[in-house]
């Protein structure tokens, strides 16, 4: 198999993991259950906590949602 080859495969595989995450941080965001952790998105998506670690948007996403969670109930 040729480096091209292995780098297409690099590429989809990681796309099918980004849609997954985002799939499941939307999840998170909307299920007020599930916890906003990298512990429930591993769970979730059956990624490593450290591949989900080594990605900077998830932890900046859940990040947001804990926010979002703490200023309702502030308001609240």
């Amino acid at each position: 198999m040729s480096n091209n080859a292995f780098e297409r495969k690099n590429n989809a595989d990681f796309e099918a993991n980004t849609l997954t995450i985002e799939k499941a941080l939307q999840e998170i965001e909307q299920n007020k259950k599930l916890k906003p952790t990298i512990s429930q998105l591993a769970k979730m998506t059956g990624i490593h906590r450290n591949t989900l670690s080594n990605r900077v948007f998830p932890s900046q996403r859940l990040h947001q949602i804990k926010q979002a969670r703490e200023s309702e109930k502030k308001s609240q």
